[in-house]
């Protein structure tokens, strides 16, 4: 059967690459969101079309309660919703047979690039859910994932558009970072207080303290919880007005942070990764910074801040792996070779688990080793042990 051939407007469509104005643009509802959460229809409304996608699907679940935490959808009606939950097990199966276990999660994900033809021929998401529909592919981008949290972006491809190309991959690569730090932030404050709440009157609400500065780390404005920590010296506290931790180091990665999140350069490198803000030993308190150059939301702040950092611990639904992933920049899998050892397999069995070589999983075994500062095995998970305890007495 002959293909249809595709209108000279959707070659057009298809070929299009965004200017830097449409990309800023994108960002700006992007960062929006993490104070505003009903924006996210917005925001998906734009990433869909510039993505040339049809439908998107916003999720972040919360493993250790097994259920979703947050959710937004466009495109995507009440019926299909339900239909998409029947095949969730199929669809989980696919990451752990077909994604690469150590998978950048920096890096999208395609159905058409990642899952083996004969499988998609064969599934029954593709004949029940995807094709009456008219949907041939779909970009995940992973945002957050640990052994208590995974979030995720999924974008559908209808058939007059063909399925995903380098084009979108790319942009992928671009935005992904800014969709993640988003993500991340929403996922340290309380998403239905924001969401029923004015953005400065939530902010007061907040548990999580909040920091407003200009791009050198001037303090401008805070919440009540942040004047509370500012007003104890911990974990901030201001030396000349500008913000500062306990830890000197641990300033200097802030300030750095903070710079960097000032930079309204497009391609700069702006990776979600949050910044410890306590002593190695102390249960970790984190700091997540949200540019806010871009977007409107910030009108509603403060006029000349330039970043607003979110200050709180780690989720008390974290457990020893996650915990330490935080507090020792662990790589994914380095975490998930962490988490296999403290469920008490043993190297060979979490290599194996993994999809991994056993000589593998030792190099990373080394590498947490050299994190920790610890030299062997009952070291760590004591380590782990006790950070999860504190973390817990702590939230």
């Amino acid at each position: 059967m002959k293909s249809k051939a595709l209108s000279p407007k959707i070659i057009e469509r298809k070929n299009n690459s965004p200017s830097v104005e449409e990309i800023s643009t994108v960002i700006g509802l992007i960062y929006d969101c993490a104070l505003d959460p009903a924006r996210w229809d917005r925001a998906l409304a734009a990433l869909t079309q510039l993505f040339n996608c049809h439908g998107a699907l916003l999720v972040m679940f919360d493993l250790a309660q097994g259920r979703a935490v947050f959710s937004k959808s466009l495109n995507i009606s009440p019926y299909w919703l339900i239909e998409l939950d029947r095949h969730a097990a199929e669809l989980a199966s696919w990451k752990r047979l077909y994604y690469a276990p150590d998978w950048s999660i920096d890096e999208p994900q395609a159905n058409s690039r990642n899952v083996p033809a004969a499988v998609l021929a064969a599934s029954p998401v593709n004949a029940e859910w995807n094709a009456p529909q008219d949907l041939v592919d779909t970009l995940q981008l992973v945002l957050m994932r640990s052994p208590t949290r995974h979030a995720q972006l999924a974008m559908s491809r209808h058939r007059e558009m063909g399925i995903i190309t380098e084009r979108e991959m790319a942009l992928g690569r671009l935005l992904l970072p800014h969709i993640r730090r988003a993500a991340m932030i929403g996922d340290v404050i309380d998403l239905k207080t924001v969401e029923c709440e004015r953005a400065h009157q939530a902010l007061d609400a907040l548990m999580a303290g909040v920091v407003m500065t200009d791009k050198r780390g001037l303090i401008l404005s805070s919440n009540k919880a942040a004047e509370t920590m500012l007003r104890q010296g911990r974990p901030i506290h201001a030396a000349g007005g500008m913000i500062r931790t306990e830890d000197p180091a641990s300033s200097l990665k802030l300030i750095a942070a903070i710079a960097q999140a000032g930079d309204r350069v497009i391609g700069a490198d702006s990776k979600a990764r949050a910044v410890r803000l306590t002593r190695a030993g102390d249960p970790p308190m984190l700091a997540h910074i949200l540019p806010l150059e871009e977007g409107d939301v910030r009108s509603r702040l403060h006029p000349g801040a330039k970043v607003a950092i979110f200050i709180g611990p780690v989720s008390a639904a974290a457990h020893g792996a996650e915990a330490m992933s935080v507090a020792y920049d662990l790589s994914p899998m380095e975490t998930r070779l962490l988490d296999g050892l403290l469920q008490g397999q043993k190297l060979a069995e979490a290599a194996e688990r993994l999809g991994i070589a056993e000589t593998t999983a030792r190099t990373h075994l080394g590498n947490i080793f050299g994190k920790t500062g610890v030299s062997r095995q009952s070291d760590f998970i004591r380590l782990a042990t006790e950070m999860a305890s504190a973390i817990t007495l702590q939230n």
